[in-house]
C-alpha cells in the first residue's frame, strides 16, 4: 500500500494526523459510504426524536457497545458533543474533579489541576477523598496524545470504598485501536458497583465517523435520550453509520496492519530513549524538536506545533498510520539516523 503523500509544491511522506486506521483513504470503506449516500442522502439534519432511520442508528449503537463492553452506547454528531450532553444530565450538587488535560469536551473549568502531573494529581484525590462520604465525579483523558502518556484507573476503587463515584473517560484516542477489537478503555475500568462508569469518545480519528459515542450503562444512555441537547441535535450522518457496520473486517484488518507498523518502527529504531511511547499506540513524542525540520529535509513531514495555543508547549511528534507500507517507515527511520 503506497504510503501517505502531501501534494504541495513537492511531494512528502506524511506521519501526521490521526486517521490512524487510514479508514477516510480506504476504497472499500468508500464504496459502502457511497453506498449508504444513495440510500440514506448526504445528510440528516433532524431529531432522532423523529424516528427515522432507527433501526440503523440502534444496531451501530449496539455494536459499538459489544466492541467497547459496555451496557449500552448512544451517538451524536461530535465527541465534543457527547461530552456536554453527559455534563448536562448530572447532578451538578455533587463535586467535579477534573484530571490535569482534560479536553475541554467535558467543561473543564479554569485552573483547575491543570499544571499537576496525572500521578500528582492521584496522590492529592487519594489523601483528599479516600476517608469522606461524599459522592463525587471523576472526569479524564484515558491517555495523552501530545506528550503521549497512557493513564491507569485501578486506584479509583480506594476512592469508591464508602461512597459513590461517577468515573467519565475521554477514550477520543484510544477507541477503536487500543484494547480487544479496539475496544479502548471501558472494559479496563474499575467494575465495582458504587462506580458508573462512562466512557465517551469522537468516532472521527480512528473509526473515521464524523461523529461521537458515549459508552455507559442503560440507566445513564436512557437519561440521554430524554435530554435536550440529544433531542435538539442533529445526529450523526447515517450514511456513515451504514458504511460502519459493513465495514468490521477492514477495521479488524487495519488495525492489525498498523499494529505492524508500530512494532516494525519500534524494532528497528536505533535511539528509542529519544522517543516517548507506549504498546500499540502509533504516536511517538520527542523533546528534539529540531527533528522536524531535519526530516522535512528529507521530504517526511511529521507533527509539530504548539498546543492549545501559539505561546504554548510545543509538541513534536511521529504519528504512524495503517496506511504506512514498510518502505515508507524504512525511509522515515533511516532519515532519522
Amino acid at each position: 500500500m503506497e504510503g501517505l503523500k502531501l501534494e504541495n509544491k513537492r511531494r512528502a511522506l506524511v506521519f501526521k494526523g490521526t486517521d490512524y486506521l487510514g479508514i477516510t483513504k480506504n476504497q472499500e470503506y468508500r464504496a459502502y459510504l457511497i453506498e449508504g449516500l444513495s440510500k440514506y442522502g448526504s445528510s440528516f439534519g433532524g431529531s432522532r426524536l423523529s424516528g427515522s432511520f432507527a433501526d440503523l442508528y440502534h444496531a451501530a449503537e449496539n455494536r459499538l457497545a459489544e466492541i467497547s463492553g459496555s451496557e449500552a452506547a448512544l451517538t451524536f454528531s461530535s465527541g465534543t458533543l457527547s461530552g456536554l450532553a453527559i455534563i448536562e444530565i448530572l447532578d451538578k450538587n455533587k463535586k467535579f474533579i477534573y484530571a490535569p488535560d482534560t479536553h475541554p469536551a467535558l467543561s473543564v473549568p479554569e485552573n483547575n489541576y491543570q499544571n499537576l502531573s496525572f500521578a500528582y494529581w492521584k496522590n492529592i484525590l487519594l489523601e483528599k477523598y479516600a476517608k469522606t462520604d461524599k459522592p463525587i465525579v471523576i472526569l479524564s483523558n484515558s491517555l495523552n496524545p501530545l506528550n503521549v502518556e497512557k493513564y491507569e484507573f485501578s486506584w479509583v476503587k480506594e476512592l469508591a470504598v464508602n461512597k459513590k463515584i461517577i468515573l467519565i473517560i475521554d477514550d477520543s484516542h484510544g477507541f477503536g485501536i487500543l484494547g480487544k477489537e479496539g475496544g479502548g478503555v471501558f472494559s479496563q475500568l474499575p467494575d465495582n458497583d458504587n462506580i458508573e462508569k462512562i466512557v465517551i469518545s469522537s468516532l472521527g480519528k480512528a473509526w473515521g465517523l464524523p461523529g461521537g459515542v458515549v459508552l455507559a450503562s442503560k440507566k445513564i444512555i436512557h437519561k440521554l435520550q430524554t435530554s435536550s441537547l440529544f433531542g435538539g441535535a442533529s445526529p450523526i450522518i447515517p450514511a456513515y453509520l451504514s458504511a460502519f457496520l459493513k465495514s468490521t473486517q477492514i477495521y479488524t484488518h487495519n488495525r492489525k496492519r498498523l499494529k505492524n507498523n508500530i512494532h516494525f518502527f519500534i524494532k528497528h529504531l536505533s535511539d528509542k530513549n529519544q522517543f516517548k511511547f507506549f504498546a500499540d499506540f502509533p504516536v511517538f513524542s520527542t523533546q528534539n524538536h529540531a527533528l522536524y525540520d531535519l526530516l522535512l529535509s528529507h521530504n517526511i513531514e511529521i507533527s509539530a506545533f504548539n498546543y492549545p495555543s501559539p505561546d504554548a508547549e510545543r509538541y513534536t511528534r511521529i504519528v504512524l498510520s495503517a496506511l504506512h507500507s514498510e518502505k515508507d517507515i524504512i525511509e522515515l527511520y533511516k532519515a532519522i539516523q
